[in-house]
């Protein structure tokens, strides 16, 4: 398994050996790697599995189904499945919400079970921490804030 050096990658890949380790009996040896070098290896897929992380940018779904689509030039894993980038090109455009769900419900599956080409293994939990006097303070479920709209004008 490749990693990165980060803290955060180094508890994910010691969290990902010792579950596979206790649940599977599975001995998977670690492999950490500086960014460029990591990159490298996933770029030239010279590795049996490897941890990313993957943050949302906007509260949307796509956001980590376009990860591994390939149209997307987000990430190319070598991984392909027709009926799920069929399942995400017609989500992108499709306006009923409900539909749309059903689309990205379909491509999880695919992703995820189906195929297993992807495991969401865990999230990260943040804190923000918030003076009274700050106003306007939004977090969403993916961890980003909407700055813009921020406001310390009470400030004393």
């Amino acid at each position: 398994m490749i990693s990165g050096t980060d803290q955060k990658s180094r508890i994910a890949a010691e969290y990902i050996q010792q579950t596979l380790k206790e649940k599977l009996g599975i001995n998977v040896k670690i492999a950490m790697y500086e960014w460029n070098e990591f990159f490298n290896k996933f770029m030239a897929k010279d590795y049996e599995f490897c941890i990313l992380s993957w943050g949302a940018y906007y509260n949307d779904p796509s956001n980590f189904f376009e990860v591994p689509w390939p149209p997307s030039g987000i990430l190319d894993a070598g991984w392909r499945n027709a009926e799920y980038d069929k399942c995400v090109e017609k989500a992108q455009t499709e306006l009923d919400p409900a539909a749309r769900y059903e689309l990205f419900k379909r491509a999880d599956e695919i992703l995820c079970k189906d195929d297993a080409a992807f495991m969401p293994v865990m999230s990260w939990i943040s804190y923000v921490y918030n003076k009274e006097f700050i106003k306007g303070v939004s977090v969403s479920p993916f961890n980003t804030m909407g700055w813009q709209i921020i406001n310390t004008q009470e400030r004393p």
